[in-house]
């Protein structure tokens, strides 16, 4: 079963300000254990809000843009 059978969006996440973990994987087409990495180490910001992580689709889209920029970094040296 791929995650996109085990994952359906509750609503439209193009008009979601906030994204919970499973919005956001959909979103940036990236795993738990990368977006879970990324919060750890402090990379992207998220919101516990009563016991659920939430992160802001601005700040989701300014960390794309940031590793964009830092894998460009790394891919010319």
């Amino acid at each position: 079963m791929s995650i996109e059978d085990r994952i359906t969006p509750t609503c439209d996440i193009s008009l979601k300000t906030w994204l919970n973990e499973s919005e956001l994987m959909i979103y940036v087409s990236l795993g738990r254990d990368k977006i879970r990495e990324a919060r750890q180490k402090g990379r992207l910001a998220s919101l516990n809000l009563m016991g659920r992580i939430m992160y802001e689709r601005s700040a989701v889209d300014a960390w794309v843009k940031a590793e964009a920029r830092r894998a460009n970094t790394i891919k010319r040296k």
